[in-house]
């Protein structure tokens, strides 16, 4: 039992804001109780209705820091691997209250005896310590037996990994002749892919890409099937690991369509030949994904507009990269309606150079079969949060992976509703790990006013810092 003093208890209530506190500690049920006890005077006794109560971390006891409890008895420990009904005393500590900084204590949690919790933040001078305080820093505290928790990703960078749709081999070849770190990057990173490509019988790839005669995109799309994917994959790897040498590892990743594949592959959840292996595996696939890809650059209800009064039954909307641009997906016929009628309406549209369709539900039968070939890789838990713009929120260690992303190819993907959810992080910057800058462009008009993080696009930007 515990017993208050009038004078501490009062001094308690002015500098700890007890009634707080006590909402974290004893909950709904035992706070009504407890204030009343409080407040009764001098010879009140106080039982909270927890199994443990705090203590702070430099303190070696109860004594002085949180509770000033004075233990009149000696009380039976609470430790829930101890049978014999030990009795443990805790003595006060002789260090007086006066001239102690309440932003210095860090609070650990006692069950019969005093265990070290990690604490991965730095505590602020506020001597608040209420819930609404905690949430206000980006702190919450989320239960007796878990510390507070704050993003380890807040002032980290973010890396954007785009889809298929704006790849660029000459942004590339200029950022490997110019920049020292860039080539480095590209030259180790297809040193490992090319066997892959060997393996898949393609060309090797770094020696073409780092060659005096590099290839233009033209020359990846009439090589064999999945060279353009591998080169895709390849390059964002490499800038990927670029960024790492310039500016750090990245504390979010963000996948758009095909880029999930290296959004993966960044977080350590795949290595880097089975990532280049499952990109093979899905150019493999798209080959059988008859259809194409329109870009409209209008607002998504405006494209479903032009979708109703096209009568194209069969196309349907892809992706949604921002307020200002849409891509629909569908049959060749039903794209060329749709296209006709965005002409009759002013907006121009613009088919994808891309020979296949995504994003689309008929293509159920070819996201099964590239669910398949995924489960033959080896998987590991990420090291950083990845986000989806198909699955819409961040992967969770219980998350069918191989499932995930094979629903590429069978759901829409909105950059828009992911993009808000990565800078809740509050990361320093977004990079888009690709060759072009379009999603960079998105990301810039999505986050305007949502966020002082700049975005920068580093292989279309020729001044950027390396």
């Amino acid at each position: 039992m515990i017993r208050f003093s009038t004078r501490r208890s009062r001094h308690i209530l002015k500098c700890v804001r007890w009634t707080s506190l006590l909402k974290v500690i004893a909950g709904p049920e035992g706070i009504s109780a407890a204030t009343r006890n409080v407040s009764d005077g001098p010879s009140c006794r106080f039982r909270p209705n927890v199994p443990g109560l705090l203590v702070s971390e430099r303190g070696r006891d109860l004594g002085d820091r949180l509770l000033f409890q004075d233990w009149r008895r000696e009380a039976p420990s609470m430790d829930a691997h101890s049978t014999s009904g030990q009795i443990q005393r805790v003595r006060p500590s002789r260090r007086p209250w006066k001239g102690l900084r309440q932003d210095r204590l860090r609070p650990r949690l006692l069950t019969g005896h005093v265990q070290s919790a990690r604490v991965p933040y730095p505590l602020r001078p506020c001597p608040c310590t209420s819930q609404d305080c905690l949430r206000r820093k980006g702190q919450m505290h989320t239960s007796l037996t878990r510390d507070v928790v704050r993003s380890p990703a807040r002032g980290r960078p973010v890396h954007l990994f785009p889809g298929q749709g704006d790849f660029s081999v000459s942004s590339l070849t200029r950022a490997v002749r110019a920049e020292k770190r860039v080539f480095s990057a590209v030259r180790q990173v297809f040193l490992e892919i090319d066997d892959v490509a060997v393996e898949c019988g393609l060309p090797r790839l770094g020696p073409w890409l780092l060659g005096p005669n590099p290839p233009s995109g033209l020359d990846l799309a009439n090589a064999p099937t999945g060279t353009s994917q591998l080169a895709l994959f390849g390059a964002s790897m490499a800038v990927h690991q670029a960024l790492c040498g310039a500016y750090g590892p990245p504390g979010v990743v963000v996948g758009v369509s095909f880029g999930e594949i290296a959004a993966l592959t960044a977080a350590g959840v795949l290595s880097l030949p089975d990532g280049a292996r499952a990109a093979h595996d899905l150019s493999l696939v798209l080959a059988s994904c008859a259809g194409g890809l329109t870009l409209l650059p209008c607002s998504e209800d405006s494209a479903r507009r032009l979708l109703e009064r096209s009568g194209a039954g069969n196309a349907v909307m892809a992706v949604v990269n921002d307020e200002r641009s849409v891509v629909l997906s569908g049959p060749v016929a039903e794209l060329d309606r749709v296209e006709k009628t965005a002409a009759e309406s002013d907006v121009v549209a613009v088919r994808l150079r891309l020979p296949f369709s995504s994003h689309h539900p008929s293509l159920a039968p070819q996201a099964e079969a590239f669910a398949e070939s995924l489960r033959a890789r080896a998987w590991s838990e990420a090291r950083v949060p990845v986000y989806s713009a198909v699955a819409g929120r961040c992967y969770r260690p219980d998350d069918d992976l191989p499932r995930r992303l094979a629903d590429c190819l069978v759901r829409p993907a909105a950059v828009p509703h992911i993009l808000r959810q990565v800078v809740l992080h509050r990361p320093a910057v977004l990079f888009e790990a690709g060759t072009g800058d379009a999603l960079a462009s998105s990301a810039r008009r999505v986050l305007a006013g949502c966020t002082e993080a700049p975005v920068h696009a580093p292989l279309a930007e020729p001044d950027f810092p390396w």
